[in-house]
């Protein structure tokens, strides 16, 4: 089954709006999200792209389980501007986050931090 009323109340958004944003009718993702009906491919890739999920996270597959969760337009461009940094740059921002969170690195990398 897939996972549309969890991520959906993650983010805190009505069906509505949730298919406004997603270009789809109201009354298709209401059966999709009900079980009554499965969406097409390309629109559980929507789904999934809108979500930051896998397409095998949103379908419930246990197998190869990538789970990003909902990042909001900030964090999606920070994930972005990080992914063009060097080694050296990545090491200042890392340190950067740490001191903003009051955490340590050791934190961060032993994913004790969430």
């Amino acid at each position: 089954m897939l996972k549309l009323k969890q991520l959906r109340e993650e983010v805190g958004l009505s069906q509505k709006s949730l298919a406004d944003k997603l270009g789809l009718a109201y009354k298709n993702y209401n059966t999709y999200e009900l079980g009554r009906a499965m969406p097409d491919v390309a629109t559980l890739i929507k789904i999934a792209n809108f979500y930051h999920v896998s397409l095998d996270y949103l379908c419930d597959n246990n197998f190869h389980r990538l789970e990003l969760g909902y990042l909001s337009e900030n964090k999606e461009c920070i994930v972005k501007a990080v992914k063009t940094l060097s080694d050296v740059e990545s090491e200042k921002v890392l340190s950067f986050i740490c001191g903003l969170k009051g955490i340590t690195e050791a934190d961060l990398k032993g994913d004790i931090y969430k």
